[in-house]
């Protein structure tokens, strides 16, 4: 008799959440037993469907989950700053203003619903885009994908972290050319290629 209502609560509570469940807060998600226990909680702040918690499984020809494959943007820049995941667990950003820029590479990793971000080789760190800089330096950045945007938490070496909303599509700067001269305005959708320069 326990066990018939404890079912029957359970289901009754799997259907309020059939639509959509929110959280927030410091958690990260987990799966695990036969019993298909959850548990909801990420760096990242976010309003998750309930039918997108799952562990990422259809991936493209190579290997990366379908709702990461794809260029993004950072939004909120003037500079153009993409990012795409690569074949084989690389993934590479690129910013650039017109008169000067930045590159770089890392590996990515899946974890649960979550892709994990980090350095190449022996590396402790890698160069990031923060609201001052293009080469912060960060240990590793979160990314959980929520209604066709990716939004990120980037934790630096003393344990502080910032958040950041990377939006599908590559964008291209819109340059003055003059000689030193900057984006005139925020940077522009475009399909020009971003292929990998990474090792």
């Amino acid at each position: 008799m326990r066990q018939a209502v404890a079912m029957g609560l359970l289901a009754l509570g799997v259907a309020a959440c059939h639509k959509s469940c929110s959280y927030s807060g410091s958690t990260s998600i987990s799966y695990g037993g036969d019993a298909g226990t959850l548990s909801l909680s990420s760096p990242v702040d976010a309003s998750v469907d309930a039918r997108a918690a799952t562990p990422p499984r259809e991936t493209d020809a190579g290997g990366v989950p379908a709702r990461f494959a794809g260029v993004f943007h950072l939004q909120g820049r003037v500079d153009e700053v993409n990012l795409a995941l690569d074949r084989g667990g690389t993934f590479h950003w690129r910013l650039f203003f017109c008169d000067a820029g930045n590159l770089s590479c890392g590996r990515w990793v899946t974890k649960g619903a979550l892709l994990v971000l980090t350095p190449t080789g022996t590396s402790e760190t890698m160069d990031w885009v923060d609201a001052v800089s293009f080469a912060a330096q960060v240990t590793h950045v979160d990314v959980a994908e929520h209604g066709g945007h990716l939004e990120m938490r980037a934790y630096r070496p003393d344990g502080t972290s910032f958040a950041q909303v990377w939006l599908p599509g590559r964008v291209c700067a819109v340059c003055s050319g003059a000689a030193g001269g900057g984006p005139t305005t925020p940077p522009v959708p475009c399909d020009a290629p971003f292929p990998s320069t990474c090792p």
